[in-house]
C-alpha cells in the first residue's frame, strides 16, 4: 500500500529483470502508466523490450526495441494481441521444450 498504482510492477522488475532478458510489455493504449514505468526500468536494466500496443507512436512504442502495433478498436486490438501471444508461446515451446 506504500506505492501507487503506477509502480505496481516496478518491484517485480527490480527483483527479476536482468541485463539480456526479454521483457514483454502489453498495453492496448501504449500509455498505461504502470506498464510504461515498469518497461522503462526494464530497459534501464538492459532488457530487450518487446511490446504489444494498439497505438502507433505511443510512449510504450517509443521505448521498445520491437513493437507490434495493432491499431483499431480495443476489442480487436486485444484479439490480435491474443493471437500474437499464442504464436510466440508456440514458437518458444517448439524451439526450447521439445
Amino acid at each position: 500500500n506504500d506505492f501507487g498504482y503506477e509502480s505496481v510492477f516496478v518491484k517485480q522488475v527490480e527483483a527479476l529483470v536482468n541485463e539480456g532478458d526479454i521483457f514483454w510489455a502489453i498495453s492496448t493504449s501504449g500509455t498505461s502508466p504502470n506498464i510504461v514505468e515498469a518497461t522503462q526500468l526494464a530497459k534501464e536494466k538492459g532488457a530487450c523490450i518487446l511490446a504489444f500496443t494498439g497505438k502507433t507512436d505511443s510512449k510504450l512504442e517509443r521505448i521498445s526495441d520491437i513493437c507490434f502495433c495493432a491499431d483499431g478498436p480495443t476489442a480487436r486490438v486485444q484479439e490480435i494481441h491474443q493471437l500474437g501471444f499464442h504464436i510466440i508461446c508456440k514458437l518458444v515451446e517448439q524451439n526450447f521444450c521439445e
